[in-house]
């Protein structure tokens, strides 16, 4: 059995996010080329460096997804009080896969307690 601990785990869930949104990149995206060079030069170099040119790291999902959660972890710390459906909703454009999570996780209710309340009610009456 593996042993996760929770950020790793919660890297993994927004990995599948990424990859799933369709949104994932793989290592390295095409930028198209804008150079204003004349094309008359036939050299090989200029033809390699303007190949090199037209690409850009962008890093894996997995990259990606450790970096969201790095810089949420590095964020400020909500007061107690807080409403954490309403923080989510006004920093999702910060964290865009980590929402996702926050709203697949946070609309579970955490405890049992309203439904045996209502049983409870329903059995005595």
């Amino acid at each position: 059995m593996h042993r996760f601990t929770t950020k790793t785990k919660i890297i993994q869930l927004t990995t599948a996010i990424i990859s799933s949104s369709g949104t994932g990149l793989s290592e390295e995206q095409s930028i198209p080329n804008d150079s204003t060079e004349p094309k008359n030069n036939y050299s090989i170099w200029s033809t390699v460096d303007t190949k090199v040119a037209q690409k850009k790291a962008v890093g894996t999902n997995t990259s990606r997804a450790i970096i969201e959660v790095q810089r949420y972890l590095e964020d400020s710390l909500q007061q107690r009080n807080a409403d954490p459906l309403e923080w989510w909703q006004e920093n999702n454009h910060n964290y865009p896969y980590l929402s996702q999570l926050a709203r697949k996780t946070l609309c579970c209710l955490g405890t049992s307690v309203p439904c045996e309340r209502v049983f409870k009610i329903w059995v005595i009456d």
